[in-house]
């Protein structure tokens, strides 16, 4: 079975797009091609967050985002691990346990790197579809960036951004994980953060392939030792997308560690009170030993807070 087949693979006509897109008035299916072509800012509302620019759909294209995930419900592989059921960080991360040595590479600015010109030219080659379908759909999924220099690429906040950046990449990525089975190294992917783990070393030959594999289809990851790339064996700097992954088990960062116990000598804020429910139920998760800030909690206050009501 061809795995990049989906329902809009081999699609040719614009016609046939609209119905795909259950779109049923053709005048205004016309008038949303050329304003998604010409005036983007029309159905993306830019914000920043953390230095990060982020946008908001309108619900007209957040709508047709949705049905386009629906259409390109490929066949996933074993080591995706974001944007898909029952997948999550977490899952990621215990992919991982039980191994030795480990090589974590993360992509620089991936979503500004992901820029139409590189849409459109995968849903031609990768998914057969007409220059003029690949057009229509790269329009609806990206806008101008500032870290893309003004160039258009795919949209940040978009419950398709995720899926869609695995869709378009799949043909690397699969092509990364052959690699890796080649020299049984377990692979997985989490948006842009690469996790390769053995029980044995993983050599700067394999991770050479990788880095070459990433600048032939246009990418480049940070410095290593910068960010969140690692080569060598389990320890301190073992982090894989958010969780210390140490020989014992997984731990939790640091960070993560002080800001709950800051929470807790401050949680007399109902704000503070949601927030602390949520990182204690992910400390949980992460490690059961953790269930030791419930004993914190309840010391702490003589009415103890209600963590699982």
């Amino acid at each position: 079975m061809n795995s990049y087949l989906c329902t809009l693979y081999n699609c040719k006509s614009l016609n046939n797009l609209q119905k795909y897109l259950c779109i049923l008035d053709k005048v205004y299916f016309k008038k949303l091609s050329h304003n998604l072509k010409e005036k983007p800012h029309k159905f993306f509302t830019s914000f920043k967050k953390q230095d990060r620019e982020l946008f908001k759909c309108s619900l007209e294209v957040k709508k047709l985002h949705k049905r386009l995930i629906k259409l390109f419900k490929i066949e996933n592989s074993n080591y995706l691990k974001s944007g898909v059921k029952k997948e999550s960080h977490l899952t990621n991360v215990k992919h991982h346990q039980g191994s030795n040595f480990y090589l974590t590479i993360d992509i620089k600015k991936f979503y500004p790197s992901i820029t139409k010109s590189k849409i459109k030219n995968q849903l031609i080659v990768t998914y057969s579809q007409s220059s003029k379908v690949a057009e229509f759909i790269s329009n609806l999924v990206t806008v101008s960036q500032e870290q893309s220099f003004g160039k258009r690429a795919l949209v940040t906040g978009s419950p398709a951004s995720q899926y869609f950046a695995y869709v378009i990449n799949k043909r690397m990525f699969d092509e990364i994980n052959k690699v890796a089975k080649e020299e049984n190294i377990k692979f997985s992917l989490y948006v842009d953060d690469m996790t390769f783990s053995s029980k044995t070393i993983i050599s700067h030959r394999f991770h050479t392939k990788i880095y070459s594999i990433l600048t032939k289809y246009g990418y480049s990851t940070h410095t290593n030792g910068k960010k969140k790339n690692y080569r060598g064996k389990i320890g301190n700097k073992t982090k894989i997308t958010g969780v210390q992954l140490t020989k014992y088990g997984l731990r939790l960062l640091d960070k993560h560690k002080i800001k709950i116990r800051n929470l807790i000598q401050n949680s007399g804020c109902i704000n503070n009170n949601k927030s602390l429910i949520g990182l204690v139920h992910y400390a949980i998760q992460v490690n059961s030993k953790y269930s030791k800030y419930m004993y914190m909690i309840n010391k702490h206050h003589k009415t103890p807070l209600l963590l699982f009501s």
